[in-house]
Formats: structure tokens, sequence, C-alpha cells
């Protein structure tokens, strides 16, 4: 038994918590897998729209960057 626990890495309580836990589960009768989200059917189409929109923020930042660098180097 010592072997065994040295092996594995787990002392008995923990072996008896996990028993206990699958045990509940069993009981409880609720399944855990993986949930379903519904995408809207143009997903595609607002993803393009979103990263336009970034590019444009994106570039008026740069823009501003760019103005502002101008000026502390006089």
């Amino acid at each position: 038994m010592r072997d065994t626990i040295a092996n594995v890495g787990m002392t008995p309580t923990s072996k008896n918590s996990m028993v206990t836990s699958a045990a509940a589960t069993k009981t409880s009768g609720r399944q855990f897998g993986t949930p379903k989200i519904e995408l809207p059917a143009n997903l595609r189409e607002l993803a393009k729209e979103v990263m336009a929109q970034t590019r444009g923020n994106y570039e008026q930042i740069e823009s501003a960057v760019n103005e502002m660098m101008t000026v502390l180097s006089r």
C-alpha cells in the first residue's frame, strides 16, 4: 500500500474524497458537457466590419502618435 501511495502521489484521504465526489455527481444526475452556442448567420460579415473599424481606429491612433512625436521633437 505504501508503494501505491508513493507511485500515485495520493493519500488515502484524497482518494476517499474523489470517490465521494464521483458518487455525488452520479446521484445528482447532472451532465457536464460543452454548452451549445448559437452564432449569428452573418458572423463572418460582422467580423469583417469589426476588423475594418479596428483598422481605422489604429490608423487614427498611429496618425496622432506621429503628429505628437513631430511636435515633441521640435
